[in-house]
């Protein structure tokens, strides 16, 4: 089954949930190029999602005329899309409509674990690590195909429902530790882009900034595809997702995307720009720690969950020290304020910064013990 063909199942079946009462024959008999073994099991997938909905009448009036359908193709032979009979057909038509509709079926499946567990991945997991051998291109092509037809053809709140079931799947499998990583990630990516056109900025910038942040995670850690090209791709989102989640606003999201930012500029090579990226989060870490309400245990205990802010940090200011020796000072400034142990230690193994500021070291290690 093609895209378009589809697409045009998706038409015809919104067509018939939305037609006046007694109109349905009259839509059916002007659409007899689409009756075939395929509108029939898309119809059914397009069932199971009303159940789901909550809408069971018309789920059952639906099935109801694809059982009245399914009949009549069984009873007289019928041209199919390739402009061959359902007879001489069978051999070659049929089994590719059954392979998409399993992965449709697959597809609606996933889709209404994921909204009845709230996303639990001791529900959801289990179904994939089940049907692995689903998790591939025809899926990708599955999921775009038929989420834009359905988003395009329901009404505005079923389609943020479903946008919001595809963004939850969407991370998930995005995480799945098992079957193939590179079109896990594909699968993700794919679920996203079509999420971003639903969440837009001007509607659910929150989201859509959240949106931007999980695209930057996926191109980060894509295995297809040039890795400077992925990079790129990742800071762009993250940067995108920075236009919502300002420190003003939003200084917990503001962090972690910043952060985010850092290590892709790290691996991209472009180590001033993270480290710039890194200063600036524990900036606004810092600001989370001021405040006069918060203890002296729980400010270290917020130090640590950011540790690896620093150490990301240091990484980076050892790197650019070797040609730039004012970044060896500029980093001892920020463990300062980490009040982290574990980097003061660590730094006493290097013997470059251990030699230029090792009384300054010696001196922070006796005020934290």
């Amino acid at each position: 089954m093609n895209e378009d063909r589809l697409k045009a199942y998706i038409k015809l079946i919104n067509s018939l949930l939305t037609c006046a009462k007694g109109q349905a024959v009259e839509i059916l008999n002007a659409n007899q190029d689409l009756i075939d073994v395929g509108l029939v099991e898309t119809m059914e997938g397009v069932a199971t999602i009303l159940v789901e909905r909550g809408d069971r009448n018309a789920a059952d009036w639906l099935r109801n005329i694809a059982a009245q359908l399914a009949a009549a193709i069984g009873n007289s032979p019928q041209t199919n899309q390739t402009g061959v009979s359902q007879e001489e057909g069978r051999t070659s038509a049929l089994p590719e409509n059954r392979l998409s509709q399993a992965y449709l079926y697959f597809l609606i499946n996933l889709l209404q674990k994921t909204q009845e567990s709230d996303g639990n991945v001791e529900v959801v997991y289990p179904l994939l690590q089940a049907n692995l051998n689903k998790l591939d291109d025809k899926f990708v092509q599955v999921l775009q195909t038929w989420a834009i037809s359905t988003i395009a053809e329901v009404d505005r709140e079923t389609a943020y429902e479903l946008a919001g079931d595809i963004n939850s799947f969407s991370k998930l499998i995005a995480n799945f530790p098992h079957g193939d990583r590179a079109i896990n990630l594909e699968i993700a990516i794919a679920g996203y882009l079509i999420v971003e056109k639903v969440f837009t900025r001007d509607r659910f910038p929150a989201k859509w900034a959240s949106l931007q942040n999980n695209l930057g995670n996926a191109y980060r850690d894509r295995i297809r595809g040039e890795r400077a090209n992925n990079l790129e791709a990742a800071i762009s989102y993250y940067l995108s997702a920075l236009l919502e989640d300002n420190r003003e606003k939003f200084p917990q999201n503001h962090a972690e995307t910043k952060f985010n930012l850092g290590i892709t500029y790290q691996e991209a090579g472009q180590l001033h720009n993270a480290y710039l990226a890194f200063a600036t989060t524990i900036e606004t870490i810092e600001s989370l720690r001021r405040p006069l309400f918060l203890g002296k245990n729980l400010k270290k205990t917020l130090a640590e969950e950011w540790h690896p802010v620093y150490a990301s940090l240091l990484e980076v200011a050892l790197e650019l020290a070797a040609k730039e020796p004012g970044y060896y000072v500029q980093a001892l400034e920020y463990i300062k304020h980490s009040q982290s142990p574990k980097l003061i230690e660590f730094l006493f193994t290097q013997n470059d910064i251990a030699c230029r500021v090792g009384n300054e070291l010696q001196h922070l290690r006796q005020e934290m013990q």
